[in-house]
């Protein structure tokens, strides 16, 4: 059965993981490989068990800082604060994204050791991207349209990740358009449980985003679980009202109903 079909309940990568923690100093390959599969995101959806392989896969990529710290680059996730990426420093591997507050206390003092001594971006552009043009409309929704399809591949692929932050950058360029704003919400609420992430997108929907009845329905379902019950009624209601008022216009648009047997 597959990794993701099980629920984690001492399974042998599970085994695997908690005997190489014990090791003196565990193989980078090893820890790499072994963190990449326990990492639940878009493979789990009951929390429980994807909350299990969160604590696991933050005490393997602890070790991995730990041992390998002068082989890795620390990179400051661009969407999330507070995450970071893992990556050997001159191979082509990486051990994930991690969250800097579920690390070892060790680990994260190393981790943000090295990422203060990384060098922020150059803060003016280069002198050819000075005098590019701003984007058209046009260009912008093309640009929106790529990262939509790219996002569409990476949850074919399984990669949430790499989705979350193709649909954040067509969320963030469309001004919170419709389209963007269903897939980002659905991957955040429907597969990642990412709530308050969720709920922070309320204040910047687009027009259109913002009378969604399903739009709304996913943020009521993340108030619901966070525990807002105040603001998931009132989410909910607008939902259903806007709804409402969709279908009551639809059936003034039908035609009416024609008598049985009488002929058009």
């Amino acid at each position: 059965m597959a990794l993701c079909d099980r629920r984690f309940d001492g399974s042998s990568t599970e085994r695997e993981a908690r005997a190489i923690l014990l090791r003196e100093r565990p193989p980078f390959d090893r820890l790499v490989a072994l963190i990449k599969e326990i990492n639940p995101t878009g493979r789990v959806r009951d929390r429980a068990d994807a909350e299990a392989r969160y604590a696991l896969k933050s005490k393997l990529q602890s070790a991995l800082i730990r041992h390998y710290d002068a082989d890795l680059t620390v990179e400051a996730d661009a969407v999330s604060p507070g995450v970071v990426l893992l990556r050997h420093a001159l191979l082509a591997l990486d051990a994930c994204h991690a969250t800097l507050a579920s690390l070892d206390e060790d680990a994260r003092t190393l981790a943000e050791q090295r990422l203060a001594a990384t060098p922020d971006p150059p803060r003016t552009a280069p002198a050819r991207a000075r005098h590019e043009p701003t984007p058209t409309p046009r260009a912008a929704a093309s640009a929106v349209r790529t990262h939509l399809g790219e996002a569409a591949a990476a949850l074919d692929d399984y990669d949430y990740e790499r989705a979350k932050e193709l649909l954040t950058l067509a969320f963030q360029q469309s001004g919170g358009a419709l389209a963007p704003a269903v897939a980002l919400l659905s991957l955040l609420v429907d597969l990642l449980a990412a709530d308050d992430e969720a709920l922070g997108l309320a204040s910047r929907l687009g027009h259109d985003a913002e009378r969604s009845p399903e739009v709304m329905a996913l943020l009521a379902l993340a108030a619901a679980r966070g525990g807002d019950e105040e603001r998931a009624r009132r989410l909910a209601r607008a939902g259903s009202a806007r709804r409402g008022r969709a279908g009551g216009a639809l059936a003034r648009r039908r035609p009416p109903r024609r008598p049985r047997g009488r002929p058009a």
